[in-house]
């Protein structure tokens, strides 16, 4: 019985393949792309205007919670533009640059958010957030035109 299943999943690819189903799939990834890159743009902007000051901490989560979401939809469509490329439909269709131009935008945007995630986590941290404090209060304070204040805080870093 499972082997007629399988013979049947494997006929009902091979028709959705010949059928051209595919295609539509992947039409239909590059147009949900040219509508989600100028969001997740949006986004960004509108991150850079928060005053995470103001934000308590449930919320700070949340935030993270979210950009995870945002993460995964644009890994997911990531992967679908890829496959597009790697298989040669891009070009058929005639989407190749097209294709390349989302792949770029996402990646630019993917990496983004992956550094705020990773900044935003290391913020909900308690011990990071103890040691950095400690850092740099225990930095003397010089002036700035000078070569030290590099090593300093070079030394914050390490």
């Amino acid at each position: 019985m499972g082997s007629v299943l399988q013979a049947r999943v494997g006929i009902s690819e091979a028709i959705l393949v010949g059928l051209g189903a595919l295609d539509g799939v992947e039409s239909h990834a590059v147009e949900v792309a040219q509508r989600y890159l100028p969001l997740l743009q949006n986004s960004r902007a509108q991150f850079g205007s928060l005053n995470l000051e103001e934000i308590s901490e449930r919320q700070l989560l949340h935030l993270i919670s979210s950009m995870y979401q945002v993460q995964d939809l644009a890994l997911d469509l990531r992967n679908s533009l890829g496959q597009m490329l790697e298989s040669g439909r891009a070009e058929i269709t005639g989407q190749q640059s097209l294709v390349q131009s989302c792949l770029q935008q996402l990646e630019d945007e993917l990496n983004w958010i992956d550094d705020k995630t990773e900044t935003l986590s290391l913020a909900l941290d308690p011990e990071f957030v103890n040691e950095m404090n400690r850092r740099i209060s225990a930095v003397p304070t010089t002036p700035v035109k000078t070569p030290e204040w590099k090593r300093e805080l070079a030394g914050l870093c390490d």
